[in-house]
């Protein structure tokens, strides 16, 4: 099976500003139980890189990252909270977790303390949220070295 499609569609993604990685994609597509194409079936391959093309190209998503069509893009599946479940789930290997969830409100409270552009977690945008998740990236590598 070519995967020329998907790579197409991923680079069509970065150039509009979504720092995604394949595997979170792909885990996200399938629920956790998938982490890359060669696992896919053909049937999955083509729904997955049409799920793709919904989300982040037909999201309305412009040059800036910023979504013109906010329900597309802040969607269960959309680009936005596909970053914001990515935040949560390193918040929540740091321990910042109430009855074995992520907490939430902790995380929103550290961004609009911590975060580069101090806003809440539902506040920030396709631009402002893959710096925050660098910045988050960045203190979770200092976590674990400090273990």
């Amino acid at each position: 099976m070519s995967y020329a499609h998907y790579f197409a569609l991923e680079r069509s993604i970065k150039e509009l500003g979504f720092d995604v990685e394949r595997s979170e994609l792909i885990e996200q597509f399938t629920d956790g139980q998938k982490k890359s194409l060669k696992e896919l079936t053909a049937d999955e391959y083509a729904r997955f890189t049409t799920w793709l093309h919904t989300t982040f190209i037909q999201g309305g998503s412009r040059s800036d990252g910023r979504s013109t069509h906010s329900t597309a893009a802040n969607s269960k599946y959309g680009p936005l909270n596909v970053m914001r479940r990515k935040l949560l789930a390193l918040f929540f290997k740091m321990g910042y977790q109430k009855n074995s969830k992520s907490d939430v409100q902790a995380v929103d409270a550290w961004c609009r303390k911590y975060g580069k552009f101090h806003k809440g977690l539902n506040e920030m945008d396709g631009v402002e949220l893959p710096a925050v998740i660098t910045q988050a990236e960045a203190m979770y590598k200092r976590f674990l070295e400090g273990l």
